[in-house]
């Protein structure tokens, strides 16, 4: 990688690397050829033979093993992961959200998760849809509830009081005055699935992703393991109405508790 002297700004660089042996405890280490200082935001490193060559995809032994299963459907991104953080959109701890793990990978916002861990978003929900087309599995994206993970008070996950709903924040819930732009939020994820890349606005941006056909998709997880409480019931039955009004046919899964 060559990089000149005179960069003060942020610089996309690309390169092969090429080992000379296998080990197991191998680090990547950059040195500078003199004096300076260099600055890193974003690195990624994949294997130039990925599942089905995939750029920024899925390695490929477990992927093969996933695809061999013949999995009817996947669940995506996960559980726990779609719920916890901050309430604030903005915060780097925020609540999963969609819209920024698409578009270019180095664009994405990290996020510090409950777990403790910074996640670059690398793997979003296009690769994620991706992924379950080229194994022939139905996707079920899966978002939050309006809810925050009970279990995510502030600092990560601690440990369940006598009074946990309370100590955690689960009573929280998005405030009703942003309710109306987190359905917007998820009416926007049908639509960058299935929406006709010319005359809708998420359909285009499937599109430019390199995916102008739709992926067809049929479900939606709403929540993981949320306690059932009046406030998950509120924003919960907000959101299945305003899917089921615009798109009748998408069959919406809930939570069924801790």
């Amino acid at each position: 990688l060559t990089l000149c002297a005179e960069d003060t700004g942020w610089r996309k660089q690309e390169g092969r690397l090429v080992s000379s042996r296998t080990d197991a405890a191998a680090r990547l280490v950059l040195t500078l050829p003199q004096k300076g200082t260099l600055a890193l935001d974003f690195v990624s490193l994949f294997p130039e033979d990925t599942f089905m060559g995939r750029r920024n995809g899925m390695r490929k032994d477990i992927a093969l093993k996933i695809k061999d299963m013949k999995p009817k459907f996947m669940r995506f991104p996960g559980g726990c992961l779609v719920h916890d953080g901050s309430l604030d959109p903005e915060a780097r701890n925020s609540m999963y959200r969609w819209k920024n793990t698409i578009g270019p990978a180095e664009e994405r916002p990290a996020r510090r998760n409950s777990w403790g861990y910074n996640q670059t978003l690398g793997l979003g929900f296009f690769e994620y849809f991706q992924f379950c087309e080229d194994i022939g599995a139905d996707p079920l994206p899966v978002v939050a509830a309006g809810v925050p993970c009970q279990n995510s008070g502030i600092g990560g996950p601690s440990h369940h009081s006598k009074d946990f709903v309370t100590a955690n924040g689960q009573q929280g819930g998005i405030p009703m005055e942003e309710m109306g732009q987190y359905i917007q939020d998820v009416l926007d994820l049908i639509e960058y699935a299935n929406g006709d890349a010319k005359t809708t606005r998420w359909g285009r941006e499937r599109a430019k992703a390199g995916h102008p056909e739709p992926f067809n998709l049929k479900y939606i997880g709403l929540g993981n393991e949320d306690l059932i409480t009046p406030v998950f019931e509120e924003r919960f039955t907000m959101i299945f109405k305003a899917i089921k009004e615009k798109y009748p046919e998408i069959q919406v899964v809930g939570p069924s508790g801790p």
